[in-house]
């Protein structure tokens, strides 16, 4: 799945920005940060793999946004904090 093809977010398109980045972590394999936290053992390669998909989730939601919501949104710890964030402003 090609991200140039998803409408970059700009505070009005949250909605649509939000199922076609959906779509596009799921295809990526990485929509699982969204609705999971992060595994207790640090030594686990579970925990591992997880903080890698988390870190690409959080890359690919913030790749397709306008820069200024990038700025308002880059500094949260975890994919799922970002989204419940972006849902918390902009959802319906």
């Amino acid at each position: 799945m090609d991200s140039s093809r998803i409408e970059m977010f700009n505070g009005y398109n949250f909605q649509a920005w939000k199922r076609n980045v959906s779509y596009l972590l799921t295809h990526e394999k990485k929509l699982h940060t969204l609705s999971t936290s992060k595994p207790d053992d640090d030594s686990n390669w579970f925990q591992n793999k997880w903080i890698e998909d988390d870190a690409m989730a959080q890359a690919t939601m913030l790749h397709n946004m306008k820069d200024n919501i990038i700025s308002l949104f880059e500094e949260h710890e975890t994919a799922r904090q970002l989204v419940e964030a972006l849902e918390s402003k902009y959802g319906v």
